[in-house]
């Protein structure tokens, strides 16, 4: 299980830094968008999210989608990709760029960004 505080990947001002190394620029952009999915639909139990597994087993790409859900308190997201069962928690999320809770979107937008791994 892969568990992140996903502000450790930001810098002072909540920006995703230019120079942070490829793995873990990768790694806070696909959890980035699991957090994007799950605040901008409002997800309160685990539903299939368009962000696609990052794990590559045997070096080719798993075939799974991420689901994703709160936890019970709200304070962490949960994801699992039920092909190959990678998962994990992330918190700290509240308040970052990825936090999309209050996009205007809800209110008749039809743009959606969501950031792909």
């Amino acid at each position: 299980m892969t568990v992140t505080y996903i502000r450790d990947f930001l810098d002072p001002e909540g920006r995703l830094p230019e120079d942070i190394p490829g793995p873990a620029r990768t790694l806070a952009r696909f959890q980035g968008a699991i957090v994007e999915w799950v605040t901008i639909w409002e997800l309160y139990a685990p539903n299939p999210t368009n962000v696609a597994c990052r794990r590559k087993p045997g070096h080719r790409p798993c075939p799974g989608t991420i689901i994703a859900s709160p936890d019970e308190d709200g304070n962490a997201i949960l994801w699992i990709c039920p092909e190959c069962e990678d998962q994990g928690r992330i918190s700290g999320w509240q308040g970052t760029l990825w936090d999309r809770r209050d996009e205007a979107f809800r209110e008749g937008s039809d743009e959606v960004h969501v950031t792909g791994p």
